[in-house]
């Protein structure tokens, strides 16, 4: 079983931040010096991110929602979204990332794992150009 995370910079773009308060206080933020140029960018920051939720190795990860995803940030609103033109809701809840939202409420590494890997293969078919 992967160890609660200790280190704050866990990639070049992400880092994990504390908030007490919570449930599970460690949430994984974009650096908050990033600027989103372009939404290539945009879509290789999402990817970047739950690679990093499917690697497994961060235990019970809250995975930031708008703080941490690439097209949030870029875009203005869901509308504006590829995610919402491949018919999603708002909030991505007809993606993966519900299951992966719910797993870790829960407190179920394996589930919250196979559902980042699930969200990862999910972006990976958006054709983002």
């Amino acid at each position: 079983m992967p160890r609660p995370i200790k280190e704050r910079r866990i990639s070049k773009n992400f880092e994990v931040v504390w908030t007490a308060g919570y449930r599970n206080d460690y949430w994984l933020s974009l650096d908050s010096s990033m600027v989103i140029s372009d939404k290539q960018q945009a879509y290789e920051l999402a990817l970047e991110k739950w690679s990093l939720l499917a690697s497994g190795q961060y235990y019970l990860l809250q995975d930031g929602g708008t703080y941490s995803c690439g097209f949030c940030i870029y875009y203005s609103s869901c509308i504006d979204c590829p995610l919402w033109r491949k018919r999603v809701h708002r909030g991505c809840s007809e993606t993966p990332y519900a299951v992966y939202y719910d797993a870790i409420d829960r407190g179920d590494q394996k589930t919250a794992v196979a559902a980042a890997q699930a969200m990862l293969k999910f972006l990976q078919g958006l054709s983002e150009q």
